[in-house]
């Protein structure tokens, strides 16, 4: 892929024929976007140990991709992995849990569906996952991010978010193969799990900004609420003198809706 986006349509789009053929891709930018899977094989043996931006998925310019790695270039058998994503807005409150020293009480709608198959054997081995979520409401603090498995804890071992709170990059290490695709035909559902420093409750749909004199006017308008207190109002001055602005400070608190 060196450009432009591929339209899944409801397809499956399969790279590689089986595990002595697991075929390969050349990505430079671009996704595959709506309905469908990519599917992928991977053989015993040249895999990858650093993340490699496997599944290149996305919604419309957003990168939904997810990144795998091996703890060994090498395991006892290969298989076929199968990712789908999902692109839906907002997020649902779940029962809360501890992950690292976090916890975890609500997660993003937005999900990441993902198989495996040909029966697997990592041996010791164990799998490395990233997860790009660009485009995702409602992130302030990258520290505040895991990955969630079916409404609750994954698999493997906690790792701090990276990237930017835009687009944020969560990761989980130490993952068997069935805490990465399920088994018995039974995949696995991965969406982002925040902590109470990322609010994750509204999604936007229009901000504008308009002036009356001397004032300025603001109106938003959302699509979805979770458990909304309000919007806090701030302003930052610029001192004409020197071009630089003061600190923010709250003007004004806008009650929200709750849950809608």
């Amino acid at each position: 892929m060196k450009g432009g986006n591929i339209a899944l349509n409801n397809n499956n789009f399969t790279i590689g024929s089986g595990t002595s053929e697991p075929g390969s891709l050349s990505y430079t930018s671009g996704y595959m976007t709506g309905s469908g899977s990519l599917k992928r094989w991977f053989g015993s043996s040249s895999l990858p140990t650093t993340y490699n931006y496997a599944f290149p998925m996305g919604a419309g310019t957003n990168g939904r991709g997810i990144s795998i790695a091996f703890s060994n270039s090498s395991i006892n058998s290969g298989g076929m992995i199968s990712v789908s994503h999902n692109d839906l807005p907002g997020s649902t409150a779940i029962t809360p849990f501890s992950d690292g020293s976090l916890t975890i009480d609500k997660r993003s709608n937005m999900n990441w569906y993902v198989t495996q198959s040909n029966n697997w054997s990592l041996g010791s081995r164990t799998v490395s996952i990233k997860i790009e979520a660009e485009g995702l409401e409602g992130v302030t603090d990258l520290s505040g991010l895991t990955i969630v498995k079916n409404n609750g804890k994954s698999g493997g071992s906690f790792i701090s978010a990276t990237g930017t709170t835009d687009k944020p990059q969560v990761n989980r290490s130490s993952l068997s193969i069935s805490d990465l695709g399920g088994s018995n035909g039974n995949g696995n559902t991965f969406s982002i799990g925040a902590s109470n420093g990322n609010p994750l409750p509204v999604t936007l749909l229009s901000f504008t900004v308009t002036t009356m004199k001397r004032d300025a006017v603001l109106n938003w308008a959302t699509s979805m609420e979770i458990n909304n207190k309000g919007f806090e109002v701030e302003r930052s001055k610029k001192d004409e003198s020197t071009g630089s602005f003061t600190a923010w400070e709250k003007i004004a608190f806008i009650g929200g809706a709750g849950s809608t």
